[in-house]
């Protein structure tokens, strides 16, 4: 959206039509890593760039977004949806590299 940084992830009601910022690059904050490589450097940078996306439900029942980031690093960023109040929210939780060169 016009004036809006890049590396946003966000959530489009169908029924309100309103855009909702769930996560932005950058905003690692009180992350709580565990998910994806132990090697993994810490939460996306400022210039994320979001491209395809995958969500699942983890076997302890927890729903698990996976997002594909070519900006700043490539890699598979995990992240946690919860509900929030009336809505939604993404907790990012950790990531996986790609392999140098891919």
């Amino acid at each position: 959206m016009e004036g809006e940084r890049a590396g946003a992830l966000a959530l489009l009601d169908l029924a309100s039509e309103e855009r909702s910022v769930l996560y932005r690059g950058g905003d690692g904050g009180d992350a709580t890593p565990g998910w994806g490589d132990p090697g993994c450097p810490g939460a996306p940078p400022p210039e994320m760039s979001p491209h395809g996306i995958h969500l699942s439900q983890r076997p302890d029942g927890r729903l698990q977004l996976l997002v594909v980031n070519h900006g700043g690093r490539e890699s598979v960023e995990f992240f946690e949806v919860k509900a929030a109040g009336s809505g939604w929210a993404l907790d990012w939780r950790g990531c996986a590299l790609a392999p140098e060169g891919s």
